[in-house]
């Protein structure tokens, strides 16, 4: 902040308004105790919020934490576990629940294929679409689209609910 002062590109009298303490918090990615006990409040707020019993987060779904860089920091740890605990249909988040994330060189990412990004959007809009029961407006929202974009890739896809 002292830097943005110098530059001109923030006031200095409202720098020292601000400046009462000074923190230095590290970034969560350099905080790995601390990922799962955030997971693990988080889990239990949004549990108790959606009404769900979740017991916790199994082994493979805390590796994918733990290995993954949290640009996001806690805010997006927070944002995560809510849409997992939202999409699981088990009684604790595994990592299927948790797509998007992956750890690092982990084997899946290493021996997995290179494919075009058309075939990545489909497969995962489908799998959004078969976790939240083909509810169109819920995972429009979940994917951060439109709904009428959401039933254009459905149709550019040529995807169809399975039927059991």
């Amino acid at each position: 902040m002292p830097t943005l002062v110098k530059e001109g590109k923030f006031r200095e009298d409202l720098f020292y308004r601000l400046n009462v303490i000074t923190i230095d918090l590290p970034p969560l990615r350099d905080r790995g105790g601390d990922i799962l006990l955030l997971a693990a409040k988080f889990l239990e707020r949004f549990s108790r919020k959606v009404g769900k019993e979740i017991t916790g987060i199994d082994s493979e779904a805390a590796g994918i934490l733990r290995g993954y860089n949290w640009p996001g920091n806690v805010r997006e740890l927070e944002n995560i576990i809510e849409r997992a605990v939202i999409l699981t249909r088990a009684n604790q988040i595994t990592g299927v629940d948790l797509s998007g994330l992956s750890s690092p060189l982990s084997e899946t990412t290493l021996s997995g294929k290179i494919a075009p990004i058309a075939d990545v959007e489909k497969e995962h809009i489908k799998f959004c679409l078969d976790r939240l029961d083909w509810n169109i407006g819920l995972t429009a929202e979940k994917l951060g689209i439109h709904r009428n974009t959401l039933r254009a890739k459905i149709k550019e896809y040529d995807l169809t609910r399975q039927t059991q």
